[in-house]
């Protein structure tokens, strides 16, 4: 099995990840394409996708899961640092079912992949439901 994201994908995630900066970058990585969105953040800390590329999520994650254009992955980027999940990325990465959170499920995909400068490097974090912030952080290409 080849690795995911493939070395192609973390180039061209880090690409992209460095031209935006200092603003945050955003988009979904699918099993062989990265795909950009528009980050329509006031401020330059945060990411937002715009509405036609979060339409165009939602209808990718409609797709089969072995789709190639299936999204496997979200990613946005630190330009400055850290290297984790701002409480702001967790707060969107889930989705609590009920509102008293029984029941708590990735808000689009399981698996957030997130860029981080100034030296650039790529953390990947998945889902978990038993972990601290709902998902455990692992470094690639290790996982």
């Amino acid at each position: 099995m080849e690795p995911w994201p493939s070395p192609a994908q973390v180039a061209a995630l880090i690409a992209i990840a460095q031209q935006s900066a200092p603003r945050e970058c955003c988009g979904w990585v699918t099993a062989s394409t990265v795909r950009p969105a528009d980050n329509i953040a006031t401020q330059p800390t945060k990411f937002n996708f715009a509405a036609a590329d979060l339409l165009a999520l939602a209808r990718a994650t409609e797709l089969p899961s072995d789709h190639d254009d299936y999204p496997r992955a979200i990613f946005h980027s630190h330009p400055h640092g850290p290297g984790t999940l701002s409480s702001d990325d967790l707060a969107t990465a889930v989705v609590q079912i009920p509102d008293d959170g029984s029941v708590v499920t990735p808000a689009y995909t399981a698996t957030q992949l997130l860029i981080v400068g100034p030296h650039w490097h790529i953390v990947r974090f998945d889902f978990d439901a038993h972990a601290p912030g709902y998902f455990r952080r692992c470094e690639v290409p290790l996982c």
